[in-house]
């Protein structure tokens, strides 16, 4: 019998919005009547899409409401401590999503990360071989807190005038892939101008290095938002350089610096 993604015993599962239906509808602005664009994409290491007989590493929809769910999320989750954490969220990134300038506190770097690190979790359902442990999803949905040894960065994507964007690019890193050992999981999202991107370590993997080596890529097009940099008081988004359309897929790959 299928068991909730979480490891709650409550026996009513459901379909659950990676972001939420109703907030895409307000951060979007769109009309009742007007299609969102999707993006779901896979990278090196992981195995295509298969449409309509051909392999694609990306793929691209229209539909009325943010499409991308989750299966197998109980009732009482969805609707219990997954809706408030959403919600106690938005306050927080909906500037952002907006691209208006925004400072995050310590304490709003945390809550931030904390949704951020759900959102990643459910990504990683849409993985051929996830990669996050039944056993860290249920350790999630007790302690409801980010991870300490998972590293999340805030970036600002350009997004063309009158339009709106919601995309997730969620994989794997190894030493030798598709074949080797994964050490890391890396999920990338993006809800109009704000982008979200985070590392989490596998088993016993180390991934410290792998995050300064993002860290200096990446430089001028992240913020770090966790761990937090203590002693700053906060951070300001957005950071100086903007991610575009040629080079976001970089950014998510994690392949080169940018």
């Amino acid at each position: 019998m299928p068991t909730c993604l979480f490891g709650c015993d409550a026996p009513k599962l459901t379909k659950e919005h990676i972001f939420g239906r109703k907030w895409i509808e307000r951060v979007t602005g769109k009309p009742p009547d007007a299609k969102l664009t999707h993006t779901h994409a896979k990278v090196k290491g992981q195995s295509p899409f298969v449409v309509d007989g051909q392999e694609r590493f990306a793929i691209q929809w229209d539909a009325l409401e943010a499409g991308l769910v989750v299966n197998d999320i109980c009732e009482a989750c969805n609707n219990g401590w997954m809706d408030r954490m959403d919600h106690t969220t938005y306050p927080h990134i909906d500037p952002l999503v907006a691209g208006r300038s925004h400072t995050l506190t310590l304490r709003d770097q945390e809550q931030v990360a904390r949704w951020a690190t759900k959102i990643a979790i459910l990504f990683d359902t849409h993985l051929e071989h996830p990669a996050i442990s039944r056993a860290l999803r249920e350790s999630f949905r007790e302690a409801q807190q980010p991870f300490a040894d998972w590293h999340i960065w805030l970036g600002r994507y350009e997004l063309p005038t009158d339009t709106c964007r919601v995309a997730g690019f969620p994989t794997t890193k190894s030493e030798n892939p598709p074949l080797g050992d994964t050490h890391g999981y890396i999920c990338t999202f993006n809800v109009n101008f704000l982008t979200v991107q985070v590392l989490a370590p596998i088993a016993s993997y180390d991934v410290v290095g792998i995050a300064m080596t993002l860290d200096k890529g990446h430089a001028g097009y992240v913020r770090r938002i966790w761990p937090p940099l203590l002693g700053t008081g906060g951070v300001e988004w957005p950071p100086p350089l903007s991610l575009m359309a040629d080079n976001l897929q970089v950014f998510a790959d994690c392949e080169k610096p940018l």
